[in-house]
């Protein structure tokens, strides 16, 4: 029982991270940039480089999907502090959850 409760609580958790982005933010669609070219970015996740790219793609206004993406996991991945990762993994979570909900409004469309 209590595993279903810790499973339950992570749930919680990234069910609030994803109120509090909507809040921030409001509805997101940015374009997906996924495929074999953008997959060659993902070998360089340091947080400073996935910075300078989505730093790059926003003032090409062609801010993507995968870049924040990518900029959020190297954030986790750069983090030692056990509270801090798990933090920055439910934010991944929860961008991961709001990327899912954009790619099911363009189905509807």
């Amino acid at each position: 029982m209590s595993e279903v409760r810790n499973f339950l609580s992570v749930f919680d958790d990234v069910r609030a991270e994803r109120v509090r982005q909507m809040k921030l933010w409001g509805e997101q669609n940015w374009p997906n940039k996924t495929g074999p070219q953008w997959a060659r970015k993902s070998l360089y996740l340091n947080p400073h480089q996935m910075k300078v790219w989505n730093e790059e793609d926003k003032a090409a206004r062609s801010h993507s999907w995968a870049m924040i993406f990518l900029e959020e996991v190297a954030e986790a991945l750069a983090e030692e502090n056990e509270e801090r990762l798990r933090g920055e993994l439910v934010q991944v979570a929860a961008l991961t959850v709001q990327w899912i909900e954009c790619l099911n409004r363009r189905r509807k469309k």
